[in-house]
């Protein structure tokens, strides 16, 4: 009973794997051509800390006239401004990259030898620069390198074929696994070194690991499960996850009768069938179900319990101030920090369930809502309604901040949440949130 109270959050908001349907996109290949030139103009603009009024200016001009051309706010056109920032990148076609077909060390450029940052990589043999590619971010079990897990445990030749696989080098304690400056930034510099030099399809991310290594992925997933499509644990359970995270992030599960038979009997409870389980770890099987995973980069429904003070970002929103639980999993269920979110898009609301919250951020692009309309904002049966200006420095600032082209966002509202008969919740004034130091690209 206790394994299927545990799982319970997890079943009943699991997501579908099939992909979601993308905006609509309306602007011409040369179009967005045209704008990916101008923004990366005004990167090196920035960088060069020459030429930056111009740069912007001139990007202003070209988005003011995909406006005047089709009639609407350039800032609306989400499928668009997504290939945009898709196509900005230059990546190097790494031809002659060590990891082609064969697992590498891969060291970024100016990281010492001795004890610098490093990982282990494998690239398709026929990876492709111009296009993106599915990736695999894989968890080793304590004690295995992680070269010899990745030729051991993920042999399987369309997997191989189709995916960039990658494994960090975790700490040589499990302890500090799930320790900011332990596991947690291992994986995730990992994860953001892979994103910054070679194509990779935000929305085809799994994480994966074996024995403690599983159950880490699973922990990792929950931690930041906006940017995972799924999450396999090869026979090590789901331990230190926060399972209620993960409703729309479809996990596999492979162990022993006693794990597996409990899962299965509280899905089928359930009637849920996005769970995987199964007791033999059968690599075909796993590297099957990898490659059907897509990312839905904004679910109309996210909920999301803070475990640690850097778990905060969950696709739209991002909390702000909560009470940090000093012994999560040791805390009552109901009575740790919890957001739950739904978006109703046929009334342009935003409602929230708050619990042991002070405030947190909601980030707005037309994919959510019309922002051509008001907005109501519910949190905790408190309604608040208002009316929201699409903006360029919040589009370019979110694009900074969240790193990930299928995450865009052109404003923002902050909320406190309300305490009981204190009246409506209107937006504070504050500057844009910055995500944790472990965030992809950073």
């Amino acid at each position: 009973m206790i394994l299927l109270a545990l799982f319970l959050p997890l079943l009943c908001a699991q997501a579908p794997a099939s992909a979601p349907t993308p905006p609509k996109q309306v602007w011409s290949a040369d179009e967005r051509t045209k704008v990916a030139d101008l923004i990366r103009k005004l990167d090196e603009a920035r960088q060069k800390e020459k030429g930056e009024k111009e740069a912007r200016e001139n990007l202003v001009k070209g988005l003011d006239a995909m406006g005047k051309k089709y009639k609407a706010d350039p800032l609306s056109f989400v499928g668009d401004l997504q290939e945009v920032l898709e196509e900005i990148p230059k990546y190097k076609s790494h031809a002659s990259h060590p990891a082609i077909g064969k697992e590498a060390l891969h060291r970024p450029e100016g990281e010492p030898r001795a004890g610098g940052f490093q990982f282990i990589l494998r690239l398709p043999k026929g990876y492709d620069a111009k296009r993106p590619w599915p990736f695999l971010l894989v968890i080793p079990p304590v004690g295995e390198k992680p070269d010899a897990y990745l030729r051991s445990a993920w042999k399987d030749e369309g997997l191989l074929a189709t995916t960039i696989l990658a494994a960090p080098e975790m700490p040589a304690k499990v302890a500090e696994w799930r320790q900011l400056e332990g596991g947690v930034t291992a994986a995730m510099k990992t994860f953001g070194e892979a994103l910054s030099q070679f194509n990779v399809d935000r929305d085809r991310v799994v994480v994966a690991g074996g024995k403690d290594g599983g159950a880490f992925a699973i922990t990792l997933a929950s931690y930041y499960p906006d940017r995972f499509a799924g999450a396999v644990s090869r026979l090590g359970g789901g331990e230190g996850a926060a399972l209620v995270n993960l409703g729309n992030v479809p996990t596999y599960f492979t162990g022993g009768s006693d794990v597996t038979k409990k899962v299965s009997d509280a899905a089928k409870e359930l009637r849920r069938d996005s769970v995987k389980v199964a007791e033999a770890d059968e690599l075909a099987e796993i590297a099957k179900w990898i490659g059907e995973r897509a990312r839905n980069p904004v679910p109309a429904e996210v909920v999301f319990s803070p475990v640690q003070a850097f778990t905060r970002n969950a696709y739209w929103f991002k909390i702000e101030n909560f009470e940090i639980a000093t012994d999560y999993f040791g805390t009552p269920v109901n009575e740790r920090p919890l957001l739950s979110a739904k978006i109703a898009r046929g009334t342009n609301t935003a409602e929230f369930e708050a619990r042991g919250i002070t405030d947190f951020w909601i980030f707005l692009s037309d994919a959510l809502l019309d922002l051509d309309k008001p907005i109501k904002v519910v949190v905790n049966g408190k309604p608040w309604e208002g009316s929201y200006k699409r903006e360029l420095e919040k589009f370019l600032e979110s694009r900074r901040l969240r790193a990930d082209p299928r995450m865009t966002f052109v404003a923002w509202h902050v909320s406190s949440v309300p305490k009981a008969g204190n009246g409506n919740t209107p937006p504070k004034v504050a500057g844009p949130p910055e995500n944790p130091p472990t965030r992809p690209g950073r």
